[in-house]
């Protein structure tokens, strides 16, 4: 199950329980073996948000190999997960200064997130060049590359991106501008007309109640990279286009400015 709306404070809070119900049952190895298989979620969720619980309570979330030696075994289908977080721990939650021109905007404003590829493999590579030392592969980019916003609740289209080759630099970040959109309890920024595998869940990150403050409006903003090989691999293709480009596309970052009031 994916755990959303959690927090370090939770996570915390959490871990110091199952602490003390493994205590309790030190000398019951049934019961203590039950506890830890009830704590494998959390664990998972854990490692995904290592580097923040680390900046937040360094004393209790020192060293993850902890958490990982407590899972022991997992299951094939977890590993790949499991191997990103650990690459994401290593590169020590990394965070580049915003590209001008958003480095005078008032940072209030101003979110950053990097979107999950939710299928193929790649998922994620390490790349110094990356706002946060990773960036997502995007799955299976269609050419002319195209990336947009949709509202999931609504069945609502946004603003769509269309890059026709004289606009893409290869090798190197470049910032892409996408448009205005209203943020929606389920509404998402999507990668590639053909798979929209590789996308980022606004709702959980984003999305409040309207008030006479906020409306939820955001102009977005993404940067992305074209190569033809991404960290040894080629882009998988699992949709039924052809796979006729050349090219990888990385994602590190999406950038979202917060709207005045109309």
């Amino acid at each position: 199950r994916v755990m959303t709306g959690i927090t370090p404070r939770m996570l915390r809070e959490w871990q110091d329980g199952f602490d003390r119900m493994e205590a309790d049952t030190a000398n019951d190895v049934r019961c203590r073996d039950n506890v830890r298989r009830l704590r494998h979620t959390l664990d998972f969720a854990t490692l995904k948000h290592w580097n923040d619980l680390a900046r937040a309570y360094p004393d209790y979330f020192g060293d993850y190999r902890a958490v990982t030696n407590r899972l022991g075994k997992v299951l094939p289908w977890d590993k790949p997960a499991l191997d990103d977080w650990e690459a994401l721990i290593k590169a020590g939650g990394v965070e580049k200064p915003l590209p001008a021109p958003f480095d005078g905007m008032d940072k209030a404003l101003i979110r950053r997130y990097v979107p999950e590829r939710k299928g193929g493999v790649p998922k994620i590579v390490m790349d110094p060049d990356a706002a946060f030392g990773y960036a997502t592969v995007v799955d299976a980019p269609n050419k002319p590359f195209t990336f947009g916003f949709y509202q999931n609740d609504a069945k609502v289209r946004g603003p769509t991106c269309t890059l026709e080759p004289g606009e893409i630099e290869r090798g190197q970040y470049r910032v892409y501008k996408l448009g205005e959109i209203q943020v929606t309890p389920n509404s998402i920024v999507w990668f590639s007309s053909w798979s929209w595998l590789t996308q980022l869940q606004l709702g959980e990150r984003l999305y409040s109640p309207p008030g006479p403050d906020n409306d939820n409006r955001y102009d977005v903003h993404v940067s992305l990279k074209f190569d033809k090989l991404v960290d040894g691999y080629q882009t998988a293709y699992h949709t039924s286009p052809p796979p006729t480009n050349d090219f990888s596309v990385l994602c590190d970052q999406i950038i979202f400015v917060r709207k005045p009031i109309k």
